[in-house]
């Protein structure tokens, strides 16, 4: 099955939308990852070119954000993905539908490096490997459910990415 979503920049027309897709995706954290990315909105670093919505026909079933992190004392180093939502209720709209949808959109702009914090059975499939496996930690970590994983949009290049994640604060 070829990939049914279309990825473009969210738009403030998009809001609404993007805010019942983290709901039905977080569900009791829904509120809380509405506010995360309200926060992210307003950090002086955010690239609204980096915040995704997928759309499958017309109705926007997935989000996600990608903002710069520094690695190992190199501001911008990579792009963290979060939060990341999908629309459950539309059953063409796959988690790695949606998660090759965006990396489809960060490699078109030019970004190498791509990080999350997620499960890895969702995250493997799409390429992901656990960071630590190319010397990339994350010093602030105690979800035991979910893993610091890494993509690497040129790999066949060598791996320059190296240390410890350090987050931008608001």
């Amino acid at each position: 099955m070829t990939n049914p979503f279309t990825t473009r920049p969210e738009t403030l027309a998009d809001r609404a939308a993007v805010a019942t897709v983290l709901s039905r995706t977080y569900l009791a954290d829904g509120a809380a990852a509405i506010a995360l990315i309200s926060a992210l909105r307003e950090m002086p670093g955010f690239m609204p070119e980096l915040s995704l919505v997928g759309t499958i026909g017309n109705k926007v079933s997935g989000f996600a954000t990608l903002t710069k992190v520094a690695v190992g004392g190199k501001p911008g180093a990579a792009l963290l993905l979060s939060p990341i939502a999908i629309d459950t209720s539309n059953p063409d709209a796959t988690p790695t539908h949606w998660v090759e949808a965006v990396l489809a959109e960060v490699s078109r702009q030019g970004y190498r490096y791509v990080l999350v914090q997620g499960e890895p059975a969702v995250y493997l499939p799409c390429g992901f490997v656990p960071a630590k496996t190319i010397g990339v930690f994350d010093g602030n970590s105690s979800d035991s459910h979910s893993q610091l994983l890494v993509k690497d949009l040129l790999p066949a290049t060598p791996a320059t990415l190296k240390g410890e994640v350090e987050y931008p604060h608001a």
